[in-house]
């Protein structure tokens, strides 16, 4: 039978091991680019009328079709394949071909497939499969040993080779970031992420008593890092680690020259965000703040061993530690805060610079430059912050909002018997607030124009004043629109074409309830059934938050 097509390359079917299994297996010859693989045979060229024959050439992978001559070619050197269908008179021939080099599409790897070598036909040489190199452009990190490795095996031995690397670029290295490498133990930090993953709950040491002269700490400059390079020679750039702004107040001095940090006098320490340094004296308040003590303005820390009763205010420039309650009263502070107790009362607040570690919040306000431990949990009140916010896991925060700028992690969130419950991780707390009064705005003022239109009809469009109502509806439903609560990206950059997504994630280690309400960055998510043990991060490709199932 006269075939319609001719194979224009040698093939020998061979036994050979590929994956630790013996197969027989088709072997073609090495082809070069732009090789005829397989071409149309004419009707005259098989005695009939002239006409073509019933074929149809498919090209597949490092393929291509010559349609005007028939001919299937190959794109790049390697071995080719042919899938040959015959259907209702009609021929079908797919041609495949398996590169003899691929990079890799970060260009940072090179590697080698190579067959057994067929009858009359020998394996590459060393030097063909350098012109190969060359034509490729490959520049870096060319491995000679691999390459003669292969050559050898592919001569000896029935064995499929492929994912040979010959060639390996390398990644830069990022420069680590300023820190400050302090010279005196400063004791746990409540919230820090242990290295086998869990929270640590260990209670903080605010007041860390030090000597005049002291020395505090040294700031470890930023390292450049150091630049990669991929398989074609090209410089990759790393990031250079970042510098940190260094705050020093109270009885601290700092060299800017050699880094060191210094106590001027004796006191106590306060380390806000890892940068911000103080030294100053501690006040002791040895029970309540009430009207026998009075409202506390102090510069330095302060330590108040009763409650702090309702209507009261007390103001620090250091670190505040509190045995007892804050009751309906106000603590303002731009160090940390340690809350034995509970913050209690809808006019309860506490505003502090650096982190917040309390038991429990009820009807109250917390906000915090810092990150913030919640070791009981939050009923109904409001916690905003700008690091993570880590309760424990035996804690329940039902109803109200917690807002981090960086993770949530919790026991139990939410109830069935209880108003709603939002959590938002990756969001500017500043933002947020803004937000829900623009949120509130909008709904406010387009509520009055209805209603003066049901109530005046059309007439009432004509109206200056509801004219300059209803721009001023336009322009606030814009900017709330393209208002970005991700923190430090553009105010109003929402749907820019940046494509602004948090990493950040809300760990549950018990339950979240039904009708609990997640923020991620710009995204939001409703829990519609009961959730125990979950991580919700976002899926960048699908622009939504997802569930994981925790381990």
């Amino acid at each position: 039978m006269t075939l319609p097509y001719l194979i224009h390359f040698a093939s020998e079917v061979r036994q050979i091991i590929d994956n630790d299994r013996e197969v027989a297996l088709a072997v073609p010859e090495i082809v070069r680019p732009n090789t005829p693989l397989v071409s149309s045979v004419r009707g005259d060229q098989a005695g009939a009328d002239g006409s073509a024959l019933p074929l149809q050439l498919i090209a597949a992978e490092n393929c291509r079709l010559d349609p005007e001559n028939g001919i299937l070619l190959a794109e790049t050197a390697g071995y080719p394949f042919l899938e040959i269908t015959e259907l209702d008179k009609i021929w079908t021939v797919i041609a495949r071909l398996e590169p003899l080099l691929t990079i890799s599409a970060d260009a940072m790897k090179a590697q080698l497939a190579l067959y057994p070598s067929i009858t009359d036909r020998a394996v590459p040489s060393l030097t063909q499969l350098y012109e190969l190199i060359e034509d490729n452009d490959l520049r870096y990190g060319i491995d000679e040993e691999a390459i003669k490795m292969a050559l050898k095996t592919a001569a000896t031995q029935p064995l499929r080779q492929s994912g040979v690397v010959i060639a390996q670029g390398i990644l830069p290295i990022d420069g680590h970031d300023a820190f400050l490498r302090f010279t005196i133990d400063i004791g746990p930090i409540p919230g820090k992420m242990l290295r086998d993953g869990t929270i640590d709950f260990r209670e903080r040491n605010l007041f860390i008593g030090i000597d005049a002269g002291e020395l505090i700490a040294t700031r470890v400059a930023p390292s450049p890092g150091t630049p990669g390079v991929d398989v074609f020679g090209r410089s990759i750039a790393q990031q250079a680690g970042k510098d940190i702004s260094v705050r020093i107040t109270g009885d601290a001095s700092y060299n800017q020259e050699n880094g060191q940090i210094h106590a001027l006098q004796g006191g106590v320490l306060s380390v806000v965000n890892d940068t911000d340094i103080t030294v100053c004296a501690k006040q002791t308040i040895t029970g309540d703040v009430d009207y026998s003590v009075g409202n506390i303005e102090s510069k330095d820390a302060v330590e108040i061993r009763g409650n702090i009763l309702p209507g009261f205010i007390v103001r620090s420039g250091g670190n505040v530690q509190i045995d007892g309650n804050v009751q309906s009263a106000t603590v303002i502070t731009g160090g940390n805060a340690l809350l034995k107790g509970g913050l209690l009362g809808k006019k309860a607040r506490l505003d502090c610079q650096g982190d917040a570690d309390i038991q429990f919040l009820e009807r109250a306000e917390l906000l915090n430059g810092g990150s913030a431990v919640l070791r009981k949990g939050v009923y109904y009140g409001r916690v905003l912050v700008d690091g993570n916010i880590s309760c424990s896991p035996a804690s329940k925060v039902i109803g109200g909002i917690c807002c981090s700028g960086g993770n949530f992690s919790g026991g139990h969130v939410g109830s069935f018997n209880s108003t709603v419950t939002t959590i938002a991780a990756g969001v500017d707390r500043k933002r947020y607030g803004r937000y829900q009064r623009l949120e509130q705005r909008v709904a406010d003022l387009a509520e009055r124009l209805t209603a003066k239109r049901a109530r005046y009809g059309k007439k009432i469009l004509e109206d200056k004043h509801y004219r300059q109502q209803f721009e001023e509806l336009e322009q606030l439903s814009n900017d709330f629109d393209k208002l970005n609560l991700l923190p430090g990206t553009p105010l109003f950059s929402r749907h820019d074409s940046t494509d602004y997504q948090p990493s950040a994630t809300i760990t549950i280690t018990g339950t979240v309830a039904a009708g609990t309400v997640l923020r991620l960055g710009n995204l939001t998510r409703i829990i519609e059934e009961d959730l125990s043990g979950v991580r919700f991060s976002i899926d960048l490709d699908a622009r939504q938050i997802v569930i994981h199932h925790l381990p």
